[in-house]
């Protein structure tokens, strides 16, 4: 029962997340599966009125998107924004959260800087950054990833525009507050609605 909000923000400014209430997708999962949707430069809040995953939240997020941009997003793309966040949000539970956000990242910016959907090339890919990372995967972990990378890497996406879209990453969650009260204002608005309706 979560629910999305989107701003667009000036070209060049990329991608910020922030959620209330989220207790399984980061705002890092978020950000790096709306980059492989095509979303770019928005603020976006995902919010819930108690404790909720956040797994379906994506579909609110896209369609938030389209309708404040007026543009549609290619299908393909939302499926496979869809699947990269169940792909991290289990892999996860695997392996922790942060070493999932980790390797799917930067798995991610390889294989789309290499422009490779060969599935060999992918999986010395993982391995390398698995290495890198010094994470240990099962093989099946590394089939899962690279059938996701062999469909993310199809959406023909440019590596130049992963990297504007994600610069806010690093950001923190005051920094983002900080960039303008309605934002922390419009989390308390729909706290309390969410919470009148379910009253």
């Amino acid at each position: 029962i979560s629910s999305a909000y989107c701003e667009l923000l000036d070209e060049g400014s990329g991608i910020e997340v922030q959620t209330e209430n989220i207790t399984e997708i980061t705002p890092f999962m978020y950000t790096n599966a709306l980059t492989t949707a095509g979303i770019k430069d928005a603020r976006v809040i995902v919010a819930a009125p108690y404790k909720v995953s956040g797994t379906a939240a994506l579909t609110g997020i896209t369609k938030a998107f389209e309708s404040a941009s007026r543009e549609r997003l290619n299908e393909d793309a939302k499926r496979t924004a869809h699947r990269e966040i169940a792909e991290t949000n289990q892999l996860g539970e695997e392996i922790g959260k942060n070493n999932a956000e980790k390797i799917i990242f930067e798995v991610k910016r390889r294989v789309i800087a290499k422009n490779t959907s060969r599935p060999d090339e992918i999986r010395n890919i993982i391995v390398d950054v698995a290495g890198d990372l010094n994470i240990n995967l099962t093989d099946n972990q590394i089939k899962g990833i690279v059938n996701l990378m062999q469909k993310i890497n199809k959406l023909g996406i440019n590596i130049n525009n992963i990297d504007q879209q994600l610069k806010n990453l690093e950001r923190s969650v005051k920094e983002i507050k900080s960039s303008g009260k309605e934002t922390t204002e419009f989390i308390k608005r729909l706290a309390k609605w969410f919470n009148e309706i379910m009253a």
